[in-house]
């Protein structure tokens, strides 16, 4: 019997195992980084920046969540762009200080214009929809309030 513990059955056993562990690491390491890549080119597409601006500027959006608003970390959907045409269905995360909710944006890309069918936000404490491509409210100047009827007394 060998006296050193095992023998070289054990050091290549060792070795195998360390290759292992480094082949997987490696396989680990550079799958994170394309997630991480992907991520980065959707949030920098440009369904994703009008979507997100459009909740950001919303005062439907900014009263329920408050401001500011903030894109969260993660992103689902695809983009599939060729050319100057392509598609694009979108969902992402969003919060202010009074609460979160969630961005939806689906859009095609056609002679290198987007345009959307859909850009709403749903607010996450009451599922209420805010529909960010139609006209917003808007704020009456105090100016006009002296051309509104009155009431008679």
């Amino acid at each position: 019997m060998s006296e050193d513990g095992g023998g070289p059955w054990l050091k290549i056993i060792g070795c195998g195992c360390g290759c292992l562990v480094l082949i997987i690491g490696s396989c680990v390491a550079t799958g994170g980084l394309g997630v991480v890549g992907l991520f980065t080119g959707m949030k920098s597409s440009q369904p994703y920046l009008d979507a997100l601006e459009a909740a950001q500027t919303h005062p439907m959006v900014t009263e329920a969540i408050g401001e500011p608003v903030e894109a969260g970390w993660m992103l689902s959907g695809n983009i599939s762009l060729n050319g100057s045409s392509g598609e694009a269905d979108l969902t992402f995360p969003i919060s202010g200080p009074l609460g979160d909710a969630t961005v939806y944006v689906i859009g095609i890309k056609q002679a290198g214009e987007w345009s959307y069918s859909l850009m709403q936000v749903e607010i996450g404490a009451t599922g209420e929809r805010i529909d960010l491509l139609g006209p917003q409210p808007a704020e009456q100047p105090l100016d006009d309030l002296a051309s509104l009827p009155r009431r008679a007394a």
